[in-house]
């Protein structure tokens, strides 16, 4: 787990103890909704053999994201066993739509998981944001 960014610790914790909580016995083909900065797509990476992320705008550079809209996937019907996003949902214009999606590229008896943040989880971030950045900014000027 990195502990010289707050943020990834967090996002790789809950990860973890999700994965750890679900039965994903014969789970190979995996699709990512939102790769953003690839921690948790390096993460899912380690834990499966094939994963595929997308995101409509990637926040950087992650080997392999496709550019795509959750409510248009460019994946055939039924090829994923899973289909996971973190922190994505509550980000989604047509939410409708790419439920129908999601549901679409998912194999028979297959998985998905989405988790999305509580009002806490968001109030601690507009709260500990600036101070992450400041520490940043501070050990930059070191």
């Amino acid at each position: 787990m990195p502990v010289d960014n707050w943020h990834h610790f967090l996002r790789l914790r809950d990860f973890r103890q999700i994965i750890n909580e679900i039965p994903l016995d014969g789970v190979t083909r995996v699709l990512e909704l939102g790769a953003g900065d690839g921690v948790q797509t390096d993460a899912l990476r380690q834990q499966f053999s094939e994963v595929i992320s997308i995101d409509i705008s990637p926040s950087s550079e992650v080997h392999g994201v496709i550019v795509a809209d959750a409510s248009s996937l460019p994946f055939i019907d039924g090829y994923f066993d899973l289909v996971f996003s973190s922190n994505v949902l509550e980000h989604i214009e047509h939410i409708d739509d790419s439920i129908v999606e999601m549901k679409r590229v998912l194999a028979l008896n297959g998985i998905m998981i989405h988790s999305m943040p509580s009002t806490t989880w968001k109030m601690a971030q507009i709260v500990f944001r600036p101070l992450a950045s400041l520490k940043k900014i501070a050990y930059k000027i070191v």
